[in-house]
This record gives structure tokens, C-alpha cells and sequence, in this order.
């Protein structure tokens, strides 16, 4: 009762899911955050996704974005996956390996150095799912 009043109020952050029966869903992070739990970095496991255009060369361009994904990372990449196909392309086993850890529950965190880089057009549509387990990019 206490957290619906504060939804209410608005101290708390909530989204509401359902038509016939509205229900509010809380993110745990919000609810740490009002409470002044600091999230730990130990919870925090990234990965990234690079990916060039073109099957051959580009090697050095897939090491580098990953080196710099490594180096803005908060807590370090346990993992890179990678691709050399264009964004139009739908084989690429380092996206679909990607998605497979992501279900299993393997990271919390993808990192890319574009958005774009999963696909060129409709980013949303492959961020979603991944989001729903619980992998956001950052």
C-alpha cells in the first residue's frame, strides 16, 4: 500500500501495462534509487557489438571499436561479438550469439559505438527484445 501511495504521489517512478486490468510496473532501479541503493558495479556485466560493412579486411576497424567500447566501459567487457556484414544483412552469427547469451542472461549491458550498428533500419524492433531481458545498451 505504501508504494502505491508513493506512485501516486509521484515520489516513485512506474509504467502501467494492460488494458482490462491496468497494473503499474516498477523498475528496479528506480525503487533502488528512491531507497539510496547505490546500483554495485559487480551487477554491471558488458559486453559490446561491433560491426563492419564488407566480408574481408576491416579487421583493424572491428579491433578498434571494440577497444574503444573497452575503454569507456564502467566495469569492463567480458565479451565481444562480431560481425562483418552490411547493415541490411540478416546472417550474422555474432548478432545471434549476442541474442542467444542475452536470453540465457549472460550480460545486463550491450555497448555499441553507433546505435545503428544491429541493423539500419529499425533499431527498435532488436534493442526491444533485448531490453525484456534485461540486457539495455549503454
Amino acid at each position: 500500500m505504501t508504494l502505491r501511495r508513493w506512485a501516486i504521489e509521484g515520489r516513485v517512478r512506474f509504467r502501467v501495462v494492460g488494458d482490462q486490468q491496468p497494473e503499474r510496473r516498477f523498475d528496479e532501479r528506480d525503487l533502488d534509487a528512491f531507497a539510496g541503493v547505490l546500483p554495485s558495479e559487480r551487477d554491471r556485466v558488458e559486453v559490446a557489438y561491433v560491426q563492419v560493412s564488407g566480408s574481408s579486411g576491416h579487421e583493424s576497424s572491428l579491433t578498434a571499436r571494440a577497444e574503444e567500447l573497452a575503454r569507456t566501459s564502467a566495469s569492463g567487457i567480458i565479451c565481444v561479438y562480431a560481425d562483418r556484414a552490411g547493415g541490411l544483412r540478416k546472417s550474422r552469427p555474432g548478432w545471434a550469439k549476442l541474442r542467444e547469451d542475452a536470453a540465457a542472461g549472460k550480460f545486463t549491458v550491450v555497448r555499441l559505438t553507433h546505435e545503428d550498428r544491429p541493423a539500419r533500419f529499425g533499431v527498435g524492433w532488436l534493442t526491444m527484445p533485448l531490453a525484456t531481458c534485461g540486457s539495455a545498451g549503454g
